[in-house]
């Protein structure tokens, strides 16, 4: 049997936006849970992903605060763990490749703490300390790049200290 495409569009917004189960927003739609599947898996291979959809209409439902807040944590964890890679390689790395990948890291780290603290002055504060200490790790890249490999080994502590003082 042929649906229409209001029962598709019917599907899809009650499981995105409504946040109902797939089975649920079948049912509400008037179509088997398959076809729900059928239409869902579909659109994933054409470039309409619901379940991202589902994820970024929460996201787009929270208070800025929340949202930026959201965006940050969800940031700090893939920062750490870049840090974390790096003392791990540092005997595989050159000092000058290290000095790189820092630099590469704490400019990403800064535009994303620029961005975040224009829309939040309780991150304005924790941007001001971040970049701080960014310009102090720059500034150890360029006088002795053995001293920055030292930084790189505490940054990650001090930074969760900071994060919890000033978060």
């Amino acid at each position: 049997m042929a649906h229409s495409l209001d029962q598709k569009d019917r599907v899809r917004n009650d499981f995105v936006f409504a946040r109902r189960s797939l089975k649920d927003a079948a049912k509400r739609g008037g179509v088997p849970l398959s076809t729900a599947r059928n239409w869902k898996r579909s659109a994933r291979n054409n470039g309409d992903d619901w379940e991202a959809a589902r994820k970024n209409a929460a996201l787009a439902g929270l208070p800025h605060d929340l949202l930026i807040e959201k965006l940050v944590s969800d940031y700090i964890p893939f920062h750490t763990q870049v840090l974390e890679a790096l003392k791990v390689n540092e005997k595989d790395l050159s000092p000058e490749k290290q000095a790189a990948a820092l630099a590469s890291l704490a400019s990403t780290f800064d535009k994303m703490m620029g961005a975040a603290s224009k829309g939040s002055p309780k991150l304005s504060e924790l941007a001001v300390a971040t970049t701080t200490l960014q310009r102090f790790g720059d500034f150890l890249l360029q006088k002795d790049v053995e001293a920055a490999s030292i930084f790189v080994k505490y940054i990650t502590e001090f930074g969760q200290e900071l994060e919890v003082s000033h978060g």
